[in-house]
C-alpha cells in the first residue's frame, strides 16, 4: 500500500515508457480471496492491473522475498532489475530514468490482464492498445525469455 503514491508518480512522469502490473503475493489468507483483492484495488483507487498470485505462482518465478518486490522487464520481457522494500519517488525516479535511457520505451502501452501458469512457468500479458498477446518463459533466477505465438 505504501508504493501507490510512489507508482502514480512514476506513471505519471513515465506515461509513454513504463507499464506497471500489480501481482498480488498475499501475506495472510484472508487476502488470496480475489473478491477482497478488489475491493482492496478500489478502495486504494489502484490504477493499473492486479494480478492475484494467490498460489504464490509468480511470486516463485520471480524469486521474490520480500513485500514489495519490483521487478523490472525490458520490452523483450528479460529482467533487467529488481527491488525488495519500500522505495520513495525520489529514490526510485532516477533507476526509472536510467533504464528507460537504457532500454528505451515499452513494448506494452496498455496491459489488460496478466494470467501466470505455474506448471508451465509462464507469465501471458494481454497489450490491449497493440491487440497482441505477450507471452514469457521464467527460468531459473528469475530470467525470462520472449515466447513466440
Amino acid at each position: 500500500m505504501h508504493v501507490f503514491p510512489q507508482l502514480r508518480k512514476l506513471k505519471h512522469k513515465y506515461r509513454y515508457e513504463l507499464a506497471v502490473i500489480g501481482v498480488h503475493s498475499p501475506k495472510f489468507t484472508s487476502e488470496k480471496d480475489t473478491e477482497n483483492l478488489r475491493m482492496a484495488v478500489l478502495r486504494y483507487q489502484v490504477e493499473h492491473p492486479v494480478v492475484n498470485d494467490a498460489g504464490f505462482a509468480v511470486w516463485g518465478l520471480y524469486s521474490g522475498r520480500a513485500w514489495p518486490s519490483m521487478v523490472f522487464l525490458d520490452p523483450q520481457g528479460r529482467v533487467i532489475g529488481k527491488h525488495e522494500g519500500e522505495i520513495t519517488f525520489e529514490q526510485f525516479d532516477p533507476i526509472i530514468s536510467q533504464m528507460v535511457e537504457e532500454e528505451g520505451a515499452s513494448a506494452l502501452s496498455f496491459p489488460g490482464k496478466v494470467l501466470a501458469d505455474e506448471a508451465s512457468g509462464r507469465l501471458f500479458i494481454a497489450d490491449s492498445n497493440h491487440n497482441r498477446k505477450h507471452r514469457r518463459h521464467t527460468g531459473r533466477g528469475g530470467r525470462t525469455g520472449r515466447g513466440q505465438w
